[in-house]
């Protein structure tokens, strides 16, 4: 009896793969055209979940990155020139092969992992249990991804290696400056496309038309009666694009370009774009970019701390009647609160704007825009325990941009929800997630304390530490 050829079976199985692509391209090119712009969205969609699947179980980091950022630039403008709500989940659809990069990342060094993987169900079945008691089904599991979506994306920033990152660092910045340049066109009066045709298409969304034919979220108004207009560049939402513009400053410096014309002219374009979104939390973002390495390196991390309560005290003092700011920070006041008399805390539909705008009962509903909230009220102590040791990390790394990353990521969950979103806030967690992975608990919160030049730089591969005396900003 003849044995078949390895070979043979391998070209066959090719043909076979071709004929089959062959074969279901044009079918479904046609199933997708008749069914009108939501087919062809939803053969979109499919295409990047399959994509972004492929892409991890390929070890591909970059490419997922890659993927999330495409996604999350160009949704919302393919939303509002289809009219079709499926393109919003565009970038929650590269979330499914973040997830198997994780998975697959956990199962391949699960020896030394063990505290970490503990953590992960502990964490996940708090949540779980959250979702039960949610007082809204439908509430719990859109507020289950607001919470989720972070977590996911800080993982995988942590298993993936610095280097990696690096060298997604030009496509992250590339496509936020796209969206920075379409900010340009809009700061000239000139909208391309228009953000109100996007609105509505969120079934928890809030905003509304003005008379302007502008969705509420572009105008700011101040406790002067003064209206100033925002910017909501590609995103088509001034608070997401905010802290997106000040992500691609931080990811810029995080980057491998050399330091010419080019790097400060999207330095520039950057920080203008988020000043002109107006945008609470884009302006966090791109104070402490500027601010926490420089105090850190020469002060020390305690010393910024110190100075970042204090400027976050007098900053607090003198926004807090300017446009909704008050409203942010009774948001999480009350999930604070809740927190700490809630050791278990309460699921989730307590607080947030999707529970405003289901003008659900209870006597929280009236509290919404902040991320850290809704955390908190759904989980009790282990959401103030996580969001702490978050904090402490990213100052411990404050000498670093991850560092600073993650320092800001933490501090706008407190007063926005937008800090959630994949669109806004997506490439901001993912360098968050490499802070995790710097140093061991000892030694954070010794560096926090210390005033010392050096700084505990981990491989994210081997999880070791390497103290250098090299002030670096990577």
């Amino acid at each position: 009896m003849s044995k078949s050829n390895p070979r043979d079976n391998s070209t066959s199985r090719d043909a076979g793969f071709l004929l089959a692509g062959v074969i279901a391209v044009p079918l479904v090119t046609f199933g997708a055209v008749s069914g009108g712009p939501n087919g062809v969205v939803t053969v979109l969609v499919v295409a990047i979940a399959l994509a972004s699947v492929v892409a991890a179980l390929s070890n591909k980091p970059v490419l997922l990155i890659g993927l999330l950022v495409a996604a999350s630039a160009c949704q919302r403008a393919l939303s509002a020139l289809t009219g079709s709500s499926l393109a919003l989940w565009l970038d929650d659809a590269v979330l499914i092969g973040f997830v198997v990069y994780i998975v697959i990342r956990l199962s391949s060094r699960l020896q030394g992992k063990f505290s970490l993987v503990l953590t992960l169900v502990v964490f996940v079945s708090f949540l779980g249990v959250a979702l039960l008691r949610s007082t809204e089904l439908s509430v719990g599991f859109y507020q289950l991804r607001q919470v989720g979506v972070p977590a996911i994306l800080l993982l995988f920033g942590m298993m993936v290696d610095r280097e990696a990152l690096r060298r997604a660092s030009p496509v992250v910045v590339g496509f936020i400056a796209v969206g920075a340049l379409y900010g340009v066109l809009e700061l000239g009066g000139l909208r391309l496309i228009d953000p109100a045709t996007a609105t509505g298409l969120n079934a928890f969304s809030t905003s509304s038309i003005r008379e302007n034919g502008l969705p509420a979220a572009y105008r700011y108004f101040l406790s002067d009666g003064v209206v100033l207009s925002r910017v909501g560049g590609l995103v088509l939402n001034p608070p997401s694009f905010g802290i997106l513009a000040a992500s691609g400053l931080l990811w810029l410096r995080f980057s491998s370009m050399k330091r010419g014309v080019a790097f400060y002219a999207l330095a520039v374009l950057f920080c203008g774009m988020t000043i002109a979104s107006l945008g609470r939390g884009g302006f966090v973002v791109l104070g402490l970019a500027l601010v926490q390495p420089l105090i850190s390196r020469y002060s020390g991390r305690l010393a910024f701390a110190v100075v970042g309560l204090v400027m976050g005290f007098v900053a607090y003092s003198e926004i807090s009647t300017q446009g909704q700011s008050g409203r942010h920070a009774e948001g999480f006041l009350f999930g604070l609160t809740y927190a700490l008399t809630h050791p278990l805390g309460g699921g989730f539909g307590l607080v947030g704007n999707s529970v405003a705008s289901l003008e659900l009962e209870g006597a929280a509903s009236g509290a919404a825009e902040s991320l850290a909230a809704i955390f908190l009220t759904a989980i009790g102590w282990l959401g103030l325990i996580i969001l702490a040791w978050l904090l402490v990390k990213g100052v411990g790394a404050g000498r670093t941009i991850p560092g600073v990353a993650l320092t800001a990521a933490v501090l706008i969950t407190l007063f926005s929800e937008t800090a959630g979103g994949l669109d806004a806030a997506g490439p901001l967690w993912i360098l968050a997630g490499a802070a995790l992975t710097q140093s061991s608990a000892r030694e954070v919160i010794a560096g926090v304390v210390a005033r010392g030049k050096t700084d505990v730089v981990a491989h994210p591969r081997d999880g070791a530490g390497l103290r250098t005396n090299i002030p670096t900003l990577t």
